[in-house]
């Protein structure tokens, strides 16, 4: 039975906290659920496969142990003068595993986590664009995109140029031209008598 079944008393998905496993036969069992059956069950057998049971192991979940960028920091300018890394991580308490993944990656700083990327404009590159749009507003970002190309000599995404732009509250729209005989009084004369046909 996996962690991921249910407790076979309450029917409730069984997480790690608070967990009974009975041996020999390895059913788990919440330990709340397991206790009123321990007074009950004098014969000490499962009470889903009826075996008899030796003892009852509580499964509790490890915490998870952060290790701070000063102690990579470190072991990775422990080893990286010759010293004894290894050492210097059982002392701090760090995982071997862990710490020998730092030697041979030879960062001694983590790398930043949470996606930031380094911005593909600059300020005024932005205000250069936005230039180019207060001039004319029919322009489509394909042209802005050429026109980075040329002025700045960046290739730059058409979603990144739109996204720099409503980010200064901009709205990139399509332009959809309508021809000029498209609502004449002939044409809704049409378009009412297929309407009411």
């Amino acid at each position: 039975m996996n962690l991921k079944d249910n407790c076979a008393i309450c029917r409730v998905p069984i997480l790690r906290k608070g967990v009974a496993r009975l041996l020999p036969c390895r059913h788990l069992f919440h330990t709340n659920c397991l206790q009123p059956l321990n007074g009950l069950n004098q014969d000490h057998v499962c009470p889903l496969c009826r075996t008899e049971v030796d003892n009852t192991e509580i499964i509790e979940r490890k915490s998870y142990k952060k290790n701070s960028s000063q102690d990579r920091e470190k072991i990775v300018t422990c080893a990286n003068r010759g010293d004894n890394w290894t050492a210097l991580a059982t002392t701090l308490g760090i995982n071997y595993k862990t710490a020998s993944h730092w030697v041979h990656s030879g960062r001694p700083l983590m790398l930043q986590k949470g996606g930031i990327k380094p911005e593909v404009l600059t300020e005024q590159q932005i205000d250069n664009i936005i230039e180019w749009v207060e001039e004319d507003s029919s322009i489509p970002l394909k042209q802005l995109k050429d026109k980075v190309l040329q002025h700045f000599r960046q290739i730059v995404s058409i979603s990144t140029i739109g996204n720099y732009l409503e980010g200064r509250i901009f709205t990139v729209k399509g332009v959809h031209r309508q021809s000029v005989s498209m609502n004449t009084p002939e044409n809704k004369r049409k378009r009412a008598e297929y309407v009411e046909n």
